[in-house]
C-alpha cells in the first residue's frame, strides 16, 4: 500500500470516527430528552391516579349518604 492510499484510508477513518462521535452525542441528547419526558409523564400518571382514588372515596361517601337519607325518609 502506498503512502497516498494510506493517507486516504486514514482520512476516511477520521471521518467515520467523527461521524460516530457526533451520532453518539446526538443519541445521548435524545436519550436525555426521553428521560425528561418519561419523568414528567410519571408525575402526570401519579396525579391522575391520586385524583381517581379521591373521586372513588368521595363517590362512595356520597352514595352512602344518599342511601342513609333514603332509608331515613323511607322509615326503614
Amino acid at each position: 500500500m502506498s503512502g497516498h492510499e494510506y493517507n486516504i484510508l486514514e482520512t476516511k477513518m477520521d471521518i467515520l470516527i467523527k461521524d460516530f462521535q457526533r451520532h453518539r452525542e446526538n443519541q445521548e441528547l435524545f436519550n436525555k430528552e426521553i428521560l425528561k419526558h418519561s419523568t414528567g409523564e410519571d408525575k402526570v400518571q401519579e396525579k391522575i391516579l391520586t385524583t381517581l382514588k379521591w373521586h372513588t372515596v368521595i363517590g362512595t361517601g356520597m352514595v352512602a349518604s344518599i342511601a342513609a337519607l333514603w332509608l331515613r325518609v323511607a322509615g326503614i
